[in-house]
């Protein structure tokens, strides 16, 4: 009997063996996939202090500000709706003027006029409606300038003046998204 089990010791450390690199290589797997779907979830709440900028919701970059030398992150992004925009405000020498990127890999992005359909709102609340909109057209990538007048037309202030130091970029409708909102502050 004890040469019996002599022999099937070593049968049973082979299925012992078998059983343990399953279990690891399972549990390797387990963790790959743990892993992917962390950083998969990580990526996507991890702009949740950009979306809180944006009535929509799509990711965006974090509202523009401009430092002491007048650099800045002068760039932001807004991602949803199967459109991309990058729209880079041109400064407070350029006044309100912006560079838009549009791009998507579904959408006939030529049928989008930004005079249209974009207003900037100053932080005093007065809604300022585009002078130009000039973008050659570019079937799914488009870039372009938005252009707003330099001085409000009521009262014939500088729309960036001293009291200002905000104003907000709207741009309604592009994509699937009702509106998009980017901030920048000085």
């Amino acid at each position: 009997m004890s040469n019996e089990l002599l022999k099937k010791a070593p049968q049973r450390a082979k299925v012992n063996s078998l059983l343990l690199i399953g279990l690891l290589v399972l549990l390797g797997i387990s963790l790959s996939v743990a892993l992917v779907f962390w950083l998969w979830a990580g990526a996507g709440t991890g702009s949740s202090q950009n979306q809180q900028l944006l009535t929509s919701s799509p990711a965006a970059t974090p509202a523009g500000s401009l430092n002491k030398s007048g650099n800045s992150t002068l760039t932001q992004t807004s991602e949803g709706g199967q459109v991309t925009l990058k729209v880079t405000w041109q400064g407070l020498e350029a006044g309100p003027v912006f560079t838009v990127a549009m791009d998507t890999h579904s959408v006939n992005l030529d049928g989008y006029d930004l005079r249209q359909l974009a207003v900037l709102k100053t932080a005093s609340g007065q809604e300022i409606k585009p002078v130009s909109w000039e973008a050659p057209a570019g079937g799914h990538h488009r870039q372009g300038t938005l252009r707003f007048p330099a001085a409000l037309a009521t009262a014939d202030q500088p729309v960036f003046g001293a009291p200002t130091g905000s104003f907000q970029l709207v741009i309604k409708g592009v994509g699937d998204l009702p509106e998009r909102v980017l901030a920048w502050s000085w």
